[in-house]
């Protein structure tokens, strides 16, 4: 991974970090496109507009992939929160080792979940929801089942290495309230 700049805000560090360990093409644009996603309205429904084939549209589905990343961390952003407000995701080997169970259960559908020994049973179940969400998130919007689950699994290693970071980009691309015009709600 390369090295995030530390003059960066906390949300914007995150955004690059996770670009880093999951779509490494798009780390250069990761916090502005966080940023213009994270500002809703008019902004994010252009990022959101599929890619018209033809001239001048280089490089429009390489951005579609983080931000259909966003959109999906977006959708996990609950499950997401309860794995980051567990004190005990500062044991990133008892959360790796987690994911990688996870992982071997989600790739065999005949195998059922079960937490390491010695692992927090409630950890488990909280990083197994957030995984789920996750993964289930992308696949929704059409990433294929292989690809979800190791994005899946990197992202959540990126967001439990520095939680508060974490928390500060899921908020940065949580809904904003709409403001109307003359205060009539439409935005």
């Amino acid at each position: 991974m390369g090295t995030v700049p530390q003059d960066m805000d906390p949300a914007s560090r995150c955004a690059t970090r996770l670009a880093e360990a999951v779509l490494p093409d798009e780390a250069a644009i990761a916090a502005d496109l966080t940023a213009r996603y994270g500002a809703g309205g008019h902004a994010r429904r252009e990022l959101l507009r599929p890619a018209r084939a033809g001239t001048g549209t280089a490089g429009g589905d390489t951005a579609l992939a983080f931000v259909r990343l966003l959109e999906s961390l977006d959708g996990a952003q609950a499950a997401l929160r309860v794995v980051l407000a567990d004190p005990l995701v500062a044991n990133p080997i008892a959360v790796a080792n987690l994911l990688v169970a996870w992982r071997m259960c989600r790739n065999d559908r005949t195998r059922r979940f079960a937490p390491p020994r010695g692992i927090d049973a409630g950890l488990a179940a909280r990083v197994q929801s957030g995984a789920e969400s996750l993964c289930l998130e992308q696949e929704r919007r059409g990433t294929p089942p292989a690809t979800s689950i190791a994005r899946t699994e990197l992202v959540i290693r990126v967001l439990v290495d520095s939680p508060e970071e974490a928390r500060a980009f899921l908020d940065a691309i949580a809904p904003r309230p709409r403001r109307g015009w003359l205060g009539r709600g439409r935005g």
